[in-house]
């Protein structure tokens, strides 16, 4: 699956928490043709700068479509409360919401990777963890916080650039004692 063998290839799928392990396999699964359509499409591209279009299309699909629905997720998250109390509610895992934390974790994975404005990155955690806040009823800023993390994952992950300026030669001339 060339959707795996991208977001590994940048280290993302290393960032996936075991719990998350069969969710991000679904993601792939379900992302994969379209996104092999792209990579044929566009071979001339970057595997990050595919994968950055791809995530920007999913987060503003999940983005839709959880606020489409937020009433009636939010409706039936309080009957399960109602129903068997928050012990046993807690189990109860929403896909949507789920999948939206998810996407936007790639999603500014990507942007750090791609050593993009972080302050555009920081605007998108908040948009997602403010919806997302309606719905699991925690804190705005502790979610955003959890997903700008990936951010800076992704800014870790970045290759390495070897300056090769005659400048940058004669500095490390000068460092070695020529």
């Amino acid at each position: 699956m060339i959707l795996k063998k991208h977001l590994t290839s940048i280290g993302f799928s290393d960032c996936v928490a075991a719990e998350k392990l069969t969710q991000y396999e679904q993601l792939i699964a379900q992302n994969n043709t379209f996104y092999q359509r792209v990579v044929e499409n566009q071979a001339d591209k970057s595997a990050s700068y595919l994968l950055l279009g791809l995530f920007t299309k999913l987060h503003i699909e999940s983005i839709q479509t959880l606020n489409t629905h937020l009433e009636s997720i939010r409706a039936m998250k309080s009957a399960i409360k109602n129903g068997v109390g928050d012990e046993h509610a807690n189990k109860f895992e929403l896909t949507g919401s789920n999948h939206l934390a998810m996407i936007t974790q790639a999603w500014l994975y990507i942007q750090g990777y791609r050593g993009m404005d972080f302050s555009l990155a920081n605007d998108h955690a908040l948009e997602s963890a403010e919806l997302l806040s309606k719905i699991e009823l925690t804190e705005v800023d502790d979610i955003r916080v959890s997903l700008v993390k990936y951010y800076y994952l992704g800014q870790e992950a970045q290759p390495k650039s070897h300056d090769s300026s005659l400048w940058s030669k004669l500095i490390g001339m000068i460092k070695q004692g020529f």
